[in-house]
């Protein structure tokens, strides 16, 4: 079955197909939805829901075409005054972090891997996810109505400290979620480049500092 039989199969089946290429593994085609990445194989007839990794790099593939299925983000859109503002050295790298205060893999981010970048401003747009982290929007609201934010992010982050004050100035969660959902980010934490790359998850570090030299 030909690319275009398939796509025009799927479509048949109420599958909403953003894009179709041969997948990793021979016999499988990649599709891209709207929910992520799904495989089908080339009869049409069988469609695989998973991740596929590559046990000699123990990279994640499917993750890596997810990123690449995704469109760039126009970082001018980008509303940079409602995010926490971080400058490491001399900040001239830029990137922004959509992190949610309570996710695991956000606070692995900022204690194992961010420490390793330097140069670089980071804009933290709090996007709590209250259906993983019910917690996590009033933390947000405490770190974001703190009076030095940048503090109170960090300290949270680390320490497991959060500021005392009610949370009650008013925070742009509700306009970041917005923002998050018209760009498809539905994963904490994302990254997004100057150059309007984006990266999801905790690392590595080298593709961070791939992302960076390359948006400069």
């Amino acid at each position: 079955m030909t690319v275009d039989e398939l796509q025009t199969k799927l479509r048949q089946q109420g599958v909403e197909v953003r894009k179709i290429e041969p997948g990793p593994i021979k016999g499988l085609y990649t599709v891209a939805v709207p929910e992520g990445i799904v495989y089908v194989d080339e009869s049409g007839t069988r469609l695989i829901q998973g991740q596929v990794f590559d046990l000699d790099t123990h990279a994640n593939l499917t993750q890596a075409e997810l990123q690449a299925s995704l469109p760039s983000i126009d970082w001018a859109a980008l509303p940079l005054q409602d995010a926490i503002k971080t400058v490491k050295g001399d900040g001239s790298r830029k990137m922004v972090v959509f992190s949610d205060p309570d996710c695991p893999y956000c606070h692995d981010l900022e204690n194992l891997v961010l420490p390793k970048v330097d140069n670089v401003t980071i804009y933290t747009l709090l996007l709590p996810v209250a259906q993983l982290h019910h917690d996590a929007p009033r933390k947000a609201g405490l770190i974001w109505c703190a009076p030095d934010r940048a503090k109170a992010w960090d300290q949270w982050m680390h320490e497991g400290k959060l500021p005392d004050d009610d949370g009650s100035c008013g925070t742009p969660v509700a306009a970041i979620a917005a923002l998050a959902e018209k760009f498809s980010v539905r994963a904490t934490p994302t990254m997004v480049f100057a150059d309007g790359s984006r990266m999801s998850g905790a690392g590595p570090v080298q593709a961070i500092e791939a992302h960076l030299q390359s948006a400069r």
